[in-house]
C-alpha cells in the first residue's frame, strides 16, 4: 500500500513531499522522498492517528517526531483498519459522520447537563458539606461575618440587656441547639433580616427584632428558620454547587472568554436560585417542625412573613415566572404550606 502525502521531519517547519510505503508482511511503514530514499521508519503499533475530523487531513505522528499528512482519506482509513488502537477513532468518525448520531449525542450530554444540574451537583454538594470538619464552617463563617461587618452590617443598637432578654425568651430554642450561636447586627440596606452563616452562626438584624416586637412566636420560628438552613448546611452547600456548576459550565464553553462566561453566568444564576428556593422550603419545614415541637401554631410566622413582604415594597400577589427569579418561593406559596392565605 501506497499512500501520498507531506512529510515533516520534526526538525523543521519545511514540509517534504513524501510517499508511505506500508509493508504488511513486517506491519511496518516506511517514508520515501521523491526519490525513493527512506526517511523514516516506524512499526504501524508506534504510529499515533490523529482524530478523523470530517474533510480535514488525515495526519499521524512517528516516534521520530515526525508527522505524516496526506488528502487520502480510505487509504488511511484501510491503514488505521490494521491497527488494534484504531477501533475508537473509527467509532468517533461513525458518530460524526452521521447526523442521526450527532443528534443522539447531543441530546445525551443535554440530559446529562440536566441531570447533573438537577440532581448530581445537589447530592454531591450535600454529602460534601455534611463531612465538612466543623473548625473549616467555622472559619467560614467567622470569614463572611468580618466582610458583612465591613460591608453591610454596622453594630447594633440593641442594649446588652435587650440581646440577652431575646436570647432568654427564646431559652427552649437555644438549649436544644447548643452548637448554635446569635449575632445581633444593624441590618442598614438589607432591612430586617437574619441570616445563616457556615459554622452555625445566626446573625439577626436589629430591624428585625423591632419589626417583631409584638410577634415573639413569629421571631422564634424565624430564627428556627435559619438554624434549620445550619442544620442542613445551606450555606456551604450552596457555595459547592455554585463552584461544581461554573466549573461544569466552563468545561462545556471549553474556555474563559468574556462572551462564554456571560452565557455561561446565565443558567448558574437561574439554577442557584432554585436550589436557593429548595433551601427555602427545607428551612421552612424545619421551622414548622419546631413549632409543632412547642405546640404552637403557625400564624405569627405567617403573620411575620407577611409583613416582613410588605416591608420589602413587594405586591401582594406575584407571578409565576417572577419566583424563577427570586431565591425564596413565593409568598403565596409558602403560606399555603402553613395552611393559610395572603389576606
Amino acid at each position: 500500500m501506497n499512500i501520498s502525502g507531506l512529510f515533516y521531519d520534526g526538525r523543521s517547519s519545511a514540509a517534504k513531499i513524501a510517499r508511505l510505503v506500508y509493508l504488511p508482511e513486517t506491519e511496518r511503514i516506511r517514508m520515501e522522498d521523491a526519490e525513493g530514499n527512506s526517511m523514516a521508519e516506524a512499526h504501524i503499533s508506534e504510529l499515533v492517528f490523529a482524530p478523523h475530523m470530517g474533510r480535514v487531513h488525515r495526519s499521524f505522528n512517528l516516534p521520530c517526531g515526525g508527522l505524516f499528512e496526506t488528502e487520502e482519506h480510505g487509504a488511511m482509513d484501510a491503514l488505521q483498519v490494521s491497527m488494534k488502537n484504531g477501533a475508537f477513532w473509527r467509532f468517533v468518525h461513525m458518530l460524526e459522520s452521521r447526523w442521526i448520531w450527532v443528534c443522539l449525542a447531543l441530546l445525551f450530554v443535554m440530559a446529562t447537563v440536566f441531570l447533573s444540574f438537577r440532581y448530581g451537583a445537589p447530592l454531591l454538594a450535600r454529602e460534601i458539606a455534611l463531612r465538612l470538619p466543623p473548625g473549616v464552617l467555622h472559619s467560614a463563617g467567622e470569614n463572611t461575618l468580618k466582610t458583612l461587618d465591613r460591608m453591610v452590617f454596622s453594630p447594633s443598637d440593641l442594649s446588652f440587656e435587650k440581646q440577652e432578654k431575646i436570647i432568654n425568651e427564646f431559652k427552649d430554642l437555644w438549649d436544644a441547639h447548643p452548637d448554635f450561636q446569635l449575632y445581633f447586627r444593624k441590618g442598614g440596606q438589607l432591612g430586617a433580616n437574619a441570616f445563616a452563616l457556615p459554622g452555625n452562626m445566626i446573625v439577626v438584624s436589629d430591624e428585625l427584632i423591632r419589626l417583631a416586637e409584638d410577634n415573639p412566636d413569629g421571631l422564634e420560628a424565624v430564627l428556627a428558620h435559619e438554624i434549620g438552613h445550619g442544620v442542613h448546611q445551606h450555606a456551604a452547600r450552596r457555595v459547592i454547587q455554585d463552584s461544581m456548576l461554573a466549573f461544569l459550565l466552563m468545561g462545556l464553553a471549553g474556555d474563559g472568554s468574556g462572551v462564554a462566561e456571560l452565557f455561561m453566568g446565565l443558567p448558574v444564576l437561574v439554577t442557584e436560585m432554585a436550589y436557593s428556593r429548595a433551601f427555602e422550603r427545607e428551612a421552612d419545614a424545619y421551622a414548622m417542625e419546631w413549632l409543632a415541637f412547642q405546640g404552637k401554631d403557625a400564624e405569627g410566622f405567617a403573620r411575620l412573613l407577611v409583613r416582613l413582604h410588605e416591608e420589602g415594597g413587594r405586591s401582594d400577589k406575584e407571578s409565576r415566572w417572577q419566583g424563577w427569579l427570586s431565591t425564596h418561593p413565593l409568598l403565596e406559596e409558602r403560606l399555603e404550606a402553613m395552611g393559610f392565605a395572603l389576606p
